[in-house]
């Protein structure tokens, strides 16, 4: 389930942007029964690129979720319309109920 309320405005477009995309990228990850939320973003530029960095959390039901959805993570491609995730890490977790919370921490770059 995707947190509704911590949803952006979509670009002038209409279209979902890169950190709606990741958001929905990491629930399927993540599977029927997780439960990502969007922590705030921030644009992100170097001298050749620009992009966001994203902070999302993402509850998984088991030790087995985790594990699933923590294999690949770093090496993982995701399919972002004009963004590329250049890296994406495992910030943190804590235990959240019977499942486990994980902090993720992402940088997307638009695509030239």
């Amino acid at each position: 389930m995707i947190a509704a309320g911590n949803r952006p405005p979509s670009a002038r477009s209409g279209r979902p942007g890169a950190r709606e995309e990741l958001i929905a990228a990491l629930a399927a990850r993540g599977g029927e029964e997780s439960d990502v939320r969007a922590l705030p973003s921030r644009n992100w530029a170097s001298a050749t690129f620009s992009g966001a960095r994203h902070r999302l959390e993402i509850c998984l039901p088991s030790a087995a979720a985790v594990a699933a959805f923590e294999d690949g993570l770093a090496d993982a491609q995701f399919a972002l319309r004009g963004h590329l995730v250049a890296d994406i890490v495992v910030a943190g977790r804590r235990a959240a109920g019977a499942g486990t919370l994980l902090e993720i921490e992402a940088l997307t770059i638009e695509e030239s």
